[in-house]
């Protein structure tokens, strides 16, 4: 538990790995939000267990999207919800 997955990706603007308490022991654990996560491999170089993390390729219908782009997009869904509403 030593975050250097969460700080390398805190640090590199995706943010996607979140700390998570367990209600019942307490202890905190990291939680990747996989619809987040931009597949940059930064938290596998990092993390000084090897095997611990591993990246796996998830199929989607949508088009590969650089981070900017992915940024774009987002905004612009937000934007169509809240001219909804």
């Amino acid at each position: 538990n030593c975050n250097k997955c969460h700080i390398a990706c805190e640090d590199t603007s995706h943010q996607c790995i979140d700390i998570v308490t367990d209600e019942m022991t307490g202890k905190e654990r990291l939680v990747v939000r996989e619809e987040d996560c931009v597949g940059c491999n930064l938290c596998s170089i990092v993390c000084p267990v090897e095997g611990t993390i591993e990246m796996v390729e998830i199929p989607s219908d949508q088009p590969p999207l650089s981070w900017n782009q992915r940024q774009a997009a987002l905004a612009a869904d937000r934007s169509c919800e809240a001219a909804q509403e």
